[in-house]
């Protein structure tokens, strides 16, 4: 029982709120201060020209930044073109030597035939 009492209690009981206690002691004749529109549009514009210098420089980096990603786009598809014109070389190259082995093997191979063809004919001739 103890401890809810000491969590029930509000820890905080004997402060007042500032905004309340000044609700209650504000009246509704109270005067606002006068309303300067020229200070408030020179404030408003050196806020803006603040705004406008942060955002041409914001914009400066984006210009930049586009730019070397441009540059880097088009080294990239540089470096793609001469890595593909090696790989298709390579290929090629690949092709032509299996080619040449697949020829010498087939002339080998017809070597081969006559030399069969030589000797069964002599051995069937006799």
């Amino acid at each position: 029982m103890n401890n809810l009492s000491v969590l029930s209690e509000n820890p905080i009981k004997d402060e007042t709120d500032p905004i309340i206690e000044s609700k209650k002691s504000s009246n509704l004749l109270d005067v606002f201060p006068k309303f300067d529109m020229d200070v408030m549009t020179a404030a408003y514009m050196s806020t803006m020209e603040i705004i406008n210098e942060e955002e041409d420089v914001l914009f400066t980096e984006y210009k930049e930044l586009c730019q070397e990603l441009q540059s880097w786009i088009r080294s990239r598809i540089v470096y793609d073109h001469l890595i593909t014109r090696k790989r298709i070389r390579l290929s090629v190259d690949w092709i032509v030597a299996k080619e040449d082995e697949l020829e010498r093997t087939r002339r080998e191979i017809l070597g081969c035939m006559e030399a069969v063809k030589k000797a069964l004919g002599l051995l069937f001739s006799s």
